[in-house]
């Protein structure tokens, strides 16, 4: 108990020396350190905060074993270690900094897929199951798609149907690029939604809130077919078209991906044939 007393009286005649500028400076350092690796611990794929750790523990290793040169290199290398800490950040990476691209053939697309892509979603329908296609354009969804299996094969509806026969699920996600190529069936989602996303609106489905979060990311274009009403849904730059038929979303997939016209024009286009609406939806 003695040193207990012996301790907090330590403490006392220590903080006794601290004015409220050391405080402030303080609780402008140690916030700054907890944001910092509150934000490094959002990357899934490196582990960056055992890596700070690490650099932090040789940094005062050296300095406390006397090894002056050693410590000084560290301590002038730190904002470098910081920056190299931001660039290898998956996070960052994705949504601000650099996008992984995709590598366009130089062949003339066909929209042959794009129907076989339909017939496949209304088979499933028919099976009382739901599709939730993500379509890659430019930007890779490697880093927000998982899959057990990548196929890289020519989009065929009896391949699909061939994959989704033992299928029990009653969602699947599905992954393609707008080549044509089948990249991966049964894929999950690889990315967690925000907090904020969750709270704006309950009513959106999971599908629908991982599809906003991705198209707020990259330029994807998400496809969804409900067996329930029998109508297809579009998602792509945070903004959704509901209540489409077969024919308006092989349509709308034409000029969006073979004529590279903007989802804006899209939504407008959709807006001008029946049983079709627009929302917009932010993140």
């Amino acid at each position: 108990m003695s040193q207990v007393m012996e301790i907090l009286r330590a403490c006392y005649h220590a903080l006794t020396y601290l004015t409220v500028k050391d405080g402030i400076e303080i609780l402008f350092l140690s916030g700054t350190i907890y944001y910092f690796l509150r934000w490094l611990g959002k990357d899934e794929q490196k582990n960056l905060i055992l890596y700070f750790y690490g650099y932090c523990a040789a940094t005062f290793t050296a300095h406390y074993s006397g090894l002056t040169i050693i410590s000084q290199a560290l301590f002038i290398a730190a904002p470098l270690v910081i920056c190299v800490f931001i660039i290898l950040h998956q996070h960052t990476l994705q949504k601000n900094f650099v996008a992984l691209k995709t590598i366009t053939p130089a062949t003339k697309a066909s929209d042959d897929w794009i129907e076989e892509l339909i017939r496949s979603c209304l088979y499933a329908m028919n099976k009382s199951k739901n599709l939730v296609i993500a379509i890659e354009r430019a930007d890779s969804l490697a880093a927000a798609i998982k899959a057990p299996c990548l196929f890289y094969a020519d989009l065929k509806k009896d391949l699909i149907d061939l994959l989704l026969e033992n299928q029990h699920e009653r969602e699947t996600l599905i992954w393609v690029n707008k080549q044509g190529k089948l990249v991966a069936t049964h894929a999950s989602w690889h990315m967690k939604i925000d907090q904020e996303l969750m709270a704006e609106d309950r009513t959106m489905a999971t599908w629908q809130k991982h599809a906003v979060l991705l198209s707020a990311k990259t330029d994807a274009l998400i496809l969804y077919s409900c067996a329930d009403n029998r109508s297809f849904s579009m998602i792509a730059q945070e903004k959704i078209i509901e209540g489409l038929s077969a024919h308006q979303a092989t349509l709308i997939l034409r000029k969006l991906l073979l004529h590279n016209i903007s989802f804006h024009e899209g939504i407008h286009y959709a807006s001008q044939t029946p049983k079709s609406s627009t929302v917009q939806r932010h993140s």
